[in-house]
């Protein structure tokens, strides 16, 4: 009987390890996913300040030329 006790024992401490550590694990994934949401969030930020930057960028380039043109004539 001894030997079952301490199978049964022995049984449930891992189940517990178990569950403890797909608790973490599933605490992980979804921090995870949490960060993966604010990546994308900040890219998506990114592409939109780089097209604001490049519609910015044109209009200078456009300003130039025209100074430059009425500088010359």
């Amino acid at each position: 009987a001894t030997l079952e006790s301490d199978l049964a024992a022995e049984r449930d401490q891992l189940s517990a390890m178990m569950a403890s550590k797909e608790r973490e694990i599933r605490l992980l994934r979804d921090q995870i996913n949490e960060h993966m949401r604010e990546y994308q969030d900040l890219l998506d930020i990114k592409v939109s300040l780089d097209l604001e930057i490049a519609a910015y960028r044109k209009l200078l380039e456009g300003e130039e030329e025209r100074s430059v043109t009425v500088m010359l004539l």
